[in-house]
């Protein structure tokens, strides 16, 4: 199974989807991000890597990593929450920028630049893996069915538009530094940006993410889609799930929903012929009853057995 529903009325909604606003971290990218440079001072690593052992956030993960490899946590695991044997006091998550709290008496700011008691002591550098099938699925997406794909991530730009290079999203088209909260207003926005004019329609926008940072959007979009991997968050808000977390499933997802409409359109088509044909027929005497009966169950058959030929979808 590749995809789950949570509301059937998300098909006939995918089907028309003119817009797909996709996360960056777990949705575009492998969600496990590492520090690739680093110019914090081993008395200030040591410190973060504290503060950021009690997040469960991917980046903290690597910070913790980072600093063990560096050899500053002792004997500490990364998640202990007690790095280097350090009391962590008054911890707070910062919601889009980072972690602050009282580590040893100093008062430190980590997100991507670490600040100990007011004084910027450096900062890192993530690289998160695209993931494999991402860059392919966007081409379908845009080349093959005329999905315009978005980036909204809370990275800084130039990773942001780094990553967007590497799968085929233009510059243009990415949102870089988004709040979580702000991520709804970046759907309304592109939603107004690719809505006709002449006031025939609205665009029809999906967002793809996994994380609690995304709920927002997720609820804010027409169809909300989230990677299985996500937050128990994520996927409550969200109408579609991705069983294997993989972005190129979202086609899958897609070309069901367009072959569903088409058997739906169909089976109205020859129900209404069935309708119109028969019943003038057998209310002016042309038609027996027996006969009569004999069509409209002929009818319901022909709806089922077209309805059956989806099993047939690859």
């Amino acid at each position: 199974r590749k995809t789950l529903v949570h509301e059937m009325a998300a098909v006939e909604t995918l089907a028309h989807v003119d817009v797909l606003c996709v996360d960056k971290t777990g949705t575009i990218t492998a969600g496990t991000p590492a520090v690739v440079a680093c110019d914090v001072p081993d008395d200030a690593l040591r410190l973060a890597a504290a503060l950021e052992a009690r997040s469960e956030h991917p980046l903290a993960r690597a910070v913790c990593a980072y600093a063990e490899q560096r050899g500053v946590l002792g004997t500490s695991q990364p998640g202990s929450g007690d790095a280097c044997g350090l009391p962590v006091a008054d911890f707070q998550a910062v919601v889009g920028k980072g972690v602050q709290g009282t580590v040893e008496g100093h008062e430190v700011f980590v997100g991507s630049r670490v600040v100990v008691d007011g004084v910027d002591k450096g900062g890192f550098t993530f690289r998160d893996e695209p993931k494999p099938d991402a860059r392919a699925a966007i081409a379908e997406l845009e080349g093959e069915y005329g999905i315009c794909c978005y980036m909204v991530t809370g990275d800084n730009a130039q990773t942001a538009r780094a990553v967007a290079a590497e799968v085929g999203i233009p510059a243009d088209r990415v949102f870089a530094g988004v709040l979580p909260l702000a991520k709804a207003e970046r759907v309304e926005e592109v939603r107004d940006r690719l809505s006709p004019d002449n006031g025939s329609g609205r665009a029809v926008v999906a967002f793809a993410g996994d994380g609690i940072n995304d709920a927002p959007a997720l609820a804010a979009a027409d169809i909300g889609i989230v990677m299985a991997s996500g937050t128990d968050v994520a996927i409550d808000a969200g109408q579609m799930v991705l069983m294997r977390n993989r972005l190129s499933d979202m086609v899958v997802a897609l070309r069901l929903s367009r072959a569903i409409m088409r058997k739906i359109k169909q089976n109205l088509f020859w129900a209404l012929i069935y309708n119109c044909i028969m019943i003038p027929l057998a209310a002016v005497g042309i038609l027996a009853p027996a006969l009569a009966g004999a069509a409209m169950a002929l009818s319901s058959v022909t709806v089922v057995c077209n309805s059956l030929l989806l099993k047939r979808f690859r």
